[in-house]
């Protein structure tokens, strides 16, 4: 296990040197040497720098761009308010706060119990 463990900790090593060769061809010389015939410990450090080009690259343009959208287009306003009734449940009554995933009211169950006629004693009695 130490064996792996060291092999681990010098492509590492490696690893963390090749990263600042910014030339292709340097790299590779590079790694040619410091590997020293090793082509398993090459092709672990391949390995990682390939990781690394796919993991640390940035997109070209921000995401609300790729989807068509720029940052400064205003979103929609809202259309519930206080008074708005939720899935036909919830009353709005008042905002009671505001952040980046919208906006929280507080609520209220809004016709979700039966009404009874003032008169009405009981169930069963007559």
């Amino acid at each position: 296990m130490g064996g792996d463990a060291e092999r681990r900790a010098k492509a590492e090593g490696i690893f963390g040197r090749a990263l600042q060769i910014p030339s292709a061809g340097q790299r590779r010389a590079y790694l040619h040497e410091a590997c020293g015939g090793d082509e398993r410990l090459r092709a672990e450090v391949e390995e990682l720098l390939r990781r690394q080009d796919e993991a640390g690259s940035l997109p070209e343009r921000p995401a609300v761009e790729q989807l068509g959208q720029t940052a400064t287009q205003p979103w929609e306003p809202v259309a519930e308010g206080p008074g708005t009734v939720i899935a036909g449940r919830y009353k709005l009554l008042q905002q009671i706060g505001e952040g980046g995933m919208g906006i929280v009211y507080m609520a209220d169950r809004w016709r979700t119990t039966p009404r009874w006629p003032s008169g009405q004693r009981g169930w069963g009695l007559p």
